[in-house]
């Protein structure tokens, strides 16, 4: 979109392209997946397409950080506690949905 406003002559100063693109980067959280260079009445984007590789290979994977030594929790421990939450988080529902008569 900003490339064919731009094209078109609909977007021209400098600091406008700059506005529309950080805005649309910032909300989509894209920066690590384009490069872009614009100026007066130019703009130009590309994709790194390595990254997006990079990216794909761990779409729908999650990383579990934690602070605890690993003497106190262990990996297979750590995850095994992460993965109890769900049972707390369906205690704490069931107690915030049921009415007491």
């Amino acid at each position: 979109m900003i490339e064919r406003n731009v094209k078109n002559g609909r977007l021209k100063k400098e600091q406008v392209i700059g506005k529309k693109l950080y805005r649309w980067i910032n909300n989509w959280n894209m920066e690590r997946f384009f490069s872009t260079s614009y100026s007066e009445g130019k703009f130009v984007f590309s994709k790194k397409e390595e990254k997006i590789k990079e990216y794909e290979t761990i779409d729908g994977f999650y990383v579990i950080t934690s602070d605890a030594a690993e003497e106190c929790l262990n990996t297979k421990e750590l995850r095994e506690r992460y993965k109890s939450l769900i049972q707390v988080e369906q205690a704490f529902r069931t107690m915030k949905t049921t009415t007491s008569t």
